[in-house]
Parts: C-alpha cells; sequence; structure tokens
C-alpha cells in the first residue's frame, strides 16, 4: 500500500542510487591563466571544497542514517488517518529518540557528509494525503547549522523558522518553543534532525553544559538526531555524569579518512573539476599512495596541498602544478600545521588507547576516545598479540605500515636468533618434564610455581 510518508526513503534502496545522488561535482574550473596566482588559487580552493566523493565509508554511513529514518517513519506515520489524528490531536508527547553521535577528525567530511544526507532524501516535496484534506508540505530531513550562540531558546527559534519561514511567530518560553516545534517537525514528516557544529561546545567548561543542555533538548522532539562533533567535544561528553553519556554517546558513528582505494578516486575527481591545474603529465594514481601518506588521507589536507602547490607553479611562471610542486607545498610553512597535525595522527596508531606525547604536546584532539574501548586494553583482552598488531597497522599509511611490518619481521627474526642460540647452550640439561617445563616459563615469561 502506499504511503507518501515513506516511500520517499523507501524508494532509495540501491547502493548505486545512493552514491549517485550523494556524489556532488561542480563544473569544470576553466580560464584560470588569466587570473593572478592568488586570486586563481582562491577559485581552486572554492571548487575544491564543492567537491565530495561517496566512498565505501560514507555510503555505509548514508545507508545507516537513511534506515533511522524510514524506521521512524514507518512508526510515527503508518498511514494519513494515523496522521492526521496525530496532527489535530490537543497534546502532543512526542518520545525522546537515540541521538547518535557523528564524529572524527576535522576535515575529514562530517559536514559534506550531511549535505549528501540531504541531497539524498531531496528538497521538501508537496503532497496530497485524501480529497477530504488540503496539500501538505513533507520535509523529512531538518539540517541545522550552529551558530556561535548556544542559548537553547535562540535554536529553537532558528529551528522554528526554518520549518516555518522566517517571519513564524515563536512561544515565549523554552518549554513552549520545544512544544511548537515538536509539532512542526510531525506536520512535516520529519524523520531526521541534522544537528551540525556543535563542537563549538568545546570553547568552555559553561559551553560544555550548554551545548549538553542543548542536545539533550533536542533529543526530546522526537526525531532521530545525527549530532556531528570532533573528538574534543565527545571526549568532554564522556566527563558528563553517567546519564548524560547514555543519552548522547550510546550510538556513536566515527567517520574515518578514505581507505587509499577510495582516495584515489578523490583525487581524480579533484583532477576532473579544475583540469587546468593539474599538469598533464601526472599520475595521480601511482602517488596516491604518497598523497595518502603526507594528508592522512583528510580531504581538507589535501586540498590545502594542492592549492599551495599550484600557487607555488604560478609564481613560477607555469599554469599547473606537478609532483615536484607538491613536495614543496608539504615542505613549506604554510603546511606547516596540517603536517604536524598529520605526523601526530601517524603517531597516535602506535596507541590508539590514549592520546600520544608528540613534540611534548598531547593532541587530544587527534584522538579517537571510542576506539581506545575497541581497541584498548579492556575491549582486546581476548585478541592475539598479532591481531592487536594488525589493527594499529592497517590503521597507519600504507607506506608506514609497510615499514613498521619490515621493522618487526627484523625484530621476531633477532628475537629468534637469539632463543635458537640461547636453546644452544644449554642443550646439554637432560630432557626431563621439570626441565622442559621451567624452559617453557623462562620463554613465556612465567613466574615458576615450584
Amino acid at each position: 500500500m502506499k504511503n507518501v510518508f515513506t516511500d520517499g526513503v523507501r524508494s532509495i534502496s540501491s547502493r548505486e542510487e545512493i552514491i549517485r545522488r550523494a556524489r556532488a561535482m561542480p563544473p569544470p574550473l576553466v580560464g584560470l591563466e588569466p587570473l593572478s596566482p592568488r586570486a586563481a588559487r582562491e577559485q581552486l580552493r572554492r571548487t575544491f571544497s564543492q567537491v565530495f566523493y561517496p566512498g565505501s565509508a560514507v555510503v555505509e554511513v548514508l545507508e545507516t542514517c537513511l534506515g533511522r529514518a524510514l524506521a521512524h517513519a514507518q512508526a510515527a506515520y503508518p498511514d494519513p488517518a494515523t496522521y492526521l489524528a496525530g496532527l489535530y490531536a490537543k497534546t502532543h508527547q512526542p518520545r525522546a529518540q537515540v541521538m547518535t553521535c557523528l564524529t572524527g577528525l576535522a576535515g575529514v567530511g562530517k559536514t559534506a557528509l550531511l549535505e549528501a544526507l540531504q541531497r539524498v532524501v531531496g528538497p521538501p516535496t508537496i503532497v496530497d494525503l485524501d480529497s477530504n484534506h488540503r496539500s501538505v508540505q513533507l520535509r523529512r530531513v531538518v539540517h541545522h547549522e550552529q551558530g556561535p550562540r548556544l542559548a537553547i531558546s535562540d535554536t529553537l527559534n532558528c529551528l522554528i523558522q526554518q520549518c516555518a519561514g522566517p517571519s513564524a511567530e515563536t512561544k515565549s518560553d523554552t518549554r513552549r518553543q520545544a512544544d511548537q516545534l515538536a509539532r512542526l517537525m510531525y506536520a512535516q514528516g520529519v524523520s531526521l534532525l541534522l544537528f551540525d557544529e556543535a563542537q563549538i561546545g568545546t570553547l568552555s567548561s559553561s559551553a560544555n553544559a550548554m551545548i549538553t543542555k542543548l542536545l539533550l533538548v533536542l533529543r526530546e522532539l522526537g526525531v532521530p538526531m545525527i549530532a556531528c562533533m570532533n573528538y574534543s567535544l565527545v571526549q568532554r561528553l564522556m566527563q558528563r555524569p553517567s546519564e548524560d553519556r547514555h543519552r548522547l554517546l550510546a550510538d556513536p558513528i566515527v567517520l574515518d579518512p578514505p581507505c587509499l582505494e577510495d582516495y584515489a578516486a578523490y583525487l581524480l575527481l579533484l583532477r576532473e573539476v579544475a583540469p587546468e591545474a593539474f599538469h598533464p603529465s601526472m599520475n595521480l594514481r601511482v602517488h596516491a599512495d604518497w598523497l595518502h601518506e603526507v594528508t592522512a588521507g583528510v580531504p581538507r589536507f589535501t586540498s590545502t596541498l594542492m592549492e599551495i602547490a599550484y600557487e607555488h607553479a604560478r609564481r613560477q611562471g607555469r599554469s599547473a602544478f606537478d609532483v615536484g610542486d607538491l613536495k614543496y607545498a608539504h615542505g613549506s610553512d604554510e603546511y606547516s600545521q596540517p603536517r604536524e597535525e598529520v605526523e601526530a595522527i601517524h603517531a597516535q596508531h602506535s596507541d590508539p588507547t590514549r592520546p600520544v606525547l608528540y613534540r611534548n604536546r598531547v593532541r587530544a584532539d587527534l584522538w579517537n576516545p571510542f576506539r581506545a574501548y575497541r581497541v584498548g586494553p579492556l575491549g582486546s583482552r581476548g585478541l592475539t598479540e598479532e591481531r592487536r598488531k594488525e589493527l594499529v597497522l592497517t590503521a597507519m599509511a600504507p607506506a608506514q605500515a609497510r615499514r613498521f611490518r619490515t621493522m618487526d619481521q627484523l625484530s621476531v627474526a633477532g628475537d629468534s636468533a637469539a632463543r635458537e642460540a640461547k636453546g644452544k647452550r644449554k642443550s646439554t640439561a637432560p630432557l626431563t618434564v621439570e626441565n622442559v617445563t621451567r624452559s617453557l616459563d623462562e620463554l613465556l615469561g612465567r613466574r615458576s610455581t615450584g
């Protein structure tokens, strides 16, 4: 049976359709050469910022979000009769929904993912319920970008005006505003609330308390919510009382940088939208490994590196950048901040259980606290040493992982030779049960019970 509230989301069923809708590619950028190097670089930056490639990890997140939106729509709007009954009910008591925490490194593409989710769902539509009722507008998804003001009333007002128009009158107190917004969202068939830029709550301890209270109020609106936040805010929320943590952090989604294959596809897309900026002789697939390592796969760092390289090439009298310009950009003062962060990200892979000390500074903003529980001592107690080692290596850049594996093989070979030499020195001992047990205890580092 057709249901206008769920069919719009249910129709987006295949991964190919999700990828087609989520992908963002602006028109090719042309006419850069007449511009000054700095002006041309600014044009390049704007074009790169509009590119979005939905890799495998991104598609999985989009599928998860769409599944939650569909489940809510099926429960809240099973048929037009139920919708109309709720629309004209005297009291509206929404049930609190699970809040999903979308987190990841700064610049990895969390905001771009939320924008892609909007493209996948599509714009608001006008639908007819039946001949006895006027047409209604279905919005399905509401995307709110949090501004610098954390007052709950300001946020609720912004959401009310987004749903009802800028001239909408709002209630006088927070409780009535929340009730007004919940009714508006129900009337427009909203099945997903996207809350972006929540990391502003890391400004101070008071701001942290305010963002916590704000998120809890939005969670009570009766619509599933995706709250986008950086690692810094997640760590602060983990210090909140247990009841706050259970409400805000029980359903995390960590967006990691794209894998090497997806990263190479992203590089080709950048070249496609700015063909004049890339030297024809540069093979991006060949250099994707190195670029993935020096940027940690983070799209923002990749864009910055290429912008610096392009401006350098232009100042040298060339119209396009090549690998030499990229290497210059990587060592430049302008790339020093991203370079330090990339090095700290790679260093963090050596011990995911806590923020590492890098250059006498603890970079907690680059540490994923959720992974600490998944790979740390408590979470990995049942894993073998080889499995724990492989979990760390797979998170590294490919070139760096190869170096670590080579060093590890040499270390294992040295240990084996030392054990063999030690065994030969003790080969004259009688082969008794006691001697074999004692040797095993020494080898495994166990204390003898006898």
